[in-house]
């Protein structure tokens, strides 16, 4: 299993609920071209069938929303999994921030994180993915909508439910992340009014119809959106009951079937305001240096046709990189010749990383063991650039202990053709690349250990199993 690079928050979720049922499979990263839509904001959407009361909270922040001159937050997108699969617990939690703005003057807006950006200056519309180093840039054309330019970044839209509204997203009924309503709450949290919808909504994370516990909270005063949550885990249990139906028998006999205890989505508004000042170059997207404007988006990027030319690297002298590790302390591959290196790409919030971690591990205290001297396994960090804590954190977690490079830049993904993580390369001692895969699945780190064996007795990544041992 292998996570884009690209980090698209709902592509990433949606990427979570199948990593655990993909046995050691390559999950496909072609993006999707979202459906051309009008914006949801100049629709009559059809009432669902609710209480009064709640209804009227939805219309209240609806029409908020659309009678706002201009509108801001940062949202942060959480997904909080735990679940095992026989004795390995495959547990995480993935969070994303993006970053909304909007002026209805124009109908400008930005939506934007560390790796992407949609936006429109009111004239040219705008779609940045950063990993790729591509973006695409043009006026739409009559009965277009910015989904006709975004392609797979308009999940980023839907996954905000306020830029969903006023920008337009593939859903046509604002707020359709909740159905129906049981109950209406309201309380005080941080000498704040707040008012609670509690009912049932689409899941956001599965490709399921079946409808989940959603919670809505709006605060009073403004009538605005503050947070939503959602409860797939019953969902995703009768999801995996599903897949494992659809298994052959001696599969499905053969593989410890997962225990979800819980699977939720936590969307959360930060930092909003309301009818606030903007400066005109505000939403005006200057390339930075190095990107290629496209008609429209290829994994690779400059990277080249993607995996073939990524093998194309193994057996050549490895592209040359220096920078600092995530402890701040300088590291130049070149003051690490003479050793076996083996690198591997990964982030927090990819889920196949995750896994493999543990594996590495204990890969890399093995082999320094053994090898004492003679090999480096080097973590090439790809998480967000506000996310130091969040790394520190796994890295305390999990008991990480080999070192971990600073590449959240993807500067050194770039030179090894990186379209997907986790990614792992070995370079032999004499600085010759011997082996790159991407993607992790239990039972892999068996044939990895046999390839780090076979450079330390200076012999092809490639060669047979147990042909390094009788050198």
């Amino acid at each position: 299993m292998r996570c884009p690079v690209a980090l698209l928050s709902v592509a990433v979720t949606l990427a979570l609920a199948g990593t655990t049922l993909a046995q050691g499979g390559m999950a496909p990263v072609t993006p999707a071209t979202a459906p051309a839509t009008a914006p949801a904001a100049e629709t009559t959407p059809a009432a669902p069938a609710m209480p009064a009361e709640a209804r009227a909270v939805l219309d209240r922040a609806i029409k908020a929303y659309q009678d706002a001159n201009a509108y801001a937050d940062v949202l942060i997108f959480k997904v909080d999994m735990k679940m095992k699969m026989g004795e390995e617990d495959n547990s995480n939690t993935q969070e994303q921030k993006s970053r909304l703005l909007w002026a209805k003057e124009g109908k400008r807006f930005v939506v934007s994180s560390d790796e992407f950006l949609l936006s429109s200056d009111g004239k040219l519309t705008t779609a940045y993915i950063e990993p790729f180093k591509q973006y695409i840039q043009r006026e739409l054309k009559s009965g277009e909508s910015p989904a006709d330019v975004a392609g797979p970044l308009m999940m980023a839209v839907q996954a905000h439910p306020v830029a969903n509204l006023l920008i337009g997203g593939t859903d046509t009924e604002p707020f359709a992340a909740i159905k129906t309503v049981e109950k209406v709450d309201r309380v005080e949290k941080d000498g704040k009014k707040q008012i609670i919808l509690v009912g049932r909504g689409p899941s956001g994370i599965l490709p399921t119809e079946d409808l989940v516990p959603v919670t809505m909270t709006f605060d009073e005063a403004t009538g605005l959106l503050v947070q939503m949550t959602s409860d797939s885990t019953e969902a995703y249990r009768k999801y995996i009951d599903s897949m494992l139906a659809q298994m052959p028998a001696e599969m499905r006999a053969a593989a410890p079937k997962p225990v979800v205890d819980r699977m939720m989505l936590e969307i959360s508004l930060l930092n909003t305001q309301v009818n606030q000042a903007v400066a005109d170059d505000a939403f005006a997207f200057k390339a930075p240096e190095g990107v290629k404007k496209v008609d429209e988006f290829s994994m690779g990027g400059d990277q080249g046709s993607g995996e073939a030319d990524q093998q194309a690297l193994v057996g050549k002298p490895s592209p040359a990189f220096e920078g600092k590790l995530l402890d701040g302390s300088a590291f130049k591959l070149a003051d690490a010749k003479g050793k076996v290196v083996v690198m591997d790409f990964w982030a927090t919030w990819c889920g196949p990383c995750v896994k493999a971690i543990p594996y590495i591990q204990a890969m890399w205290e093995e082999f320094s063991k053994s090898h004492p001297d003679q090999i480096l396994f080097l973590g090439m960090n790809h998480d967000g650039k506000d996310d130091d804590q969040k790394i520190a954190q796994f890295i305390e977690k999990n008991k990480v202990t080999f070192k971990q490079f600073d590449d959240r830049e993807n500067a050194v993904g770039e030179q090894f053709k990186v379209n997907g993580i986790p990614c792992m390369v070995i370079i032999d001692r004499e600085g010759v690349v011997q082996h790159i895969h991407t993607g992790f699945a239990p039972g892999m780190e068996k044939d990895l250990k046999e390839k780090i064996s076979a450079v330390l007795a200076g012999k092809p990544a490639a060669a047979p199993a147990g042909e390094a041992e009788k050198k």
